[in-house]
């Protein structure tokens, strides 16, 4: 077995001397990374986590709290938005019974939604967090750091895209329906959709300057 003491030694500096920050609003609204170190915070440490793609992603890599290998699910750099709903039935199916998280955006989504009545056909116990910040956020910093505006493509701000309801589409597939918009309103909401038995969507509204 390798030694690997010099090697966690150096990444212990680079987290000492690159740490992980962000700016908290001061108004109450919600930032994303806040949103998933306390949801990290909240869950069990045995946990699965599975994510989508997009800017939930990174934020997922970055903040949650890993207990130990083979419970992060990620598509990594290989895209493909819509990633994480079958991907998270994939680990219901091999971890039967077990805790699976599944974060995703209100973009990524979109792209297998279908796959909602899947999971609920079977009772599969995951539990869905949705980061909503009003589009496509991955793409619209991409924008805004190198082109600028107009902004197109990208959701509220664009004016040009726009996605349904997910508290109807919640209704629609049979899913309990959790939400919060607020930082007073999270630890609830957090606590609420763990603590209920089988699936259910928990979508948290985010503020959308966030990169």
């Amino acid at each position: 077995k390798p030694n690997l003491t010099t090697w966690w030694g150096l990444i212990n500096s680079w987290v000492e001397k690159y740490p992980l920050t962000y700016q908290e609003p001061t108004d109450g609204t919600l930032a994303p990374q806040w949103v998933v170190e306390e949801l990290s915070h909240a869950a069990n440490p045995e946990t699965i986590w599975v994510s989508g793609v997009g800017q939930h992603q990174m934020w997922a890599t970055q903040f949650i709290n890993f207990s130990h290998p083979h419970q992060w699910i990620s598509s990594g750099g290989l895209g493909t938005m819509g990633f994480g709903l079958p991907a998270a039935i994939g680990a219901s199916m091999a971890r039967p019974g077990e805790d699976i998280v599944l974060l995703t955006g209100d973009g990524s989504i979109q792209m297998n939604l279908q796959e909602l009545q899947t999971i609920i056909h079977h009772r599969m116990p995951v539990k869905i967090f949705l980061i909503n910040n009003g589009g496509y956020h991955s793409i619209r910093q991409t924008q805004k750091n190198f082109f600028g505006e107009p902004l197109v493509g990208i959701g509220v701000d664009s004016g040009d895209l726009s996605f349904p309801s997910m508290e109807k589409l919640a209704w629609a597939y049979g899913y309990p329906y959790v939400s919060a918009r607020h930082n007073g309103e999270l630890g609830d909401a957090v606590e609420k959709t763990l603590a209920m038995e089988g699936p259910v969507i928990c979508e948290v509204f985010v503020t959308t300057d966030q990169n």
